[in-house]
């Protein structure tokens, strides 16, 4: 796992906070992509009422991303 000047870092020191509203099925199993730097994360809206999620993700702490959020709604 690199960063994106290509330093070598450990995924340990990745966090992530879920802030679901609704029927969400998410984990903080954050993944190295095919880039330095790159990070995949996957998320799943089940459904069954309008939601939202909010994420919060941390490297060693400092805060990088506060409450990025993804909404789902449901269609008639």
């Amino acid at each position: 796992v690199k960063d994106i000047n290509n330093n070598p870092i450990s995924n340990l020191n990745l966090q992530c906070g879920h802030f679901p509203v609704g029927n969400w099925n998410s984990r903080c199993d954050i993944k190295t992509g095919g880039n330095p730097g790159e990070y995949i994360q996957t998320v799943t809206y089940n459904g069954g009422s309008n939601g939202r999620l909010e994420l919060t993700y941390k490297y060693f702490g400092e805060l990088i991303k506060d409450k990025f959020t993804i909404s789902g709604t449901i269609k008639k």
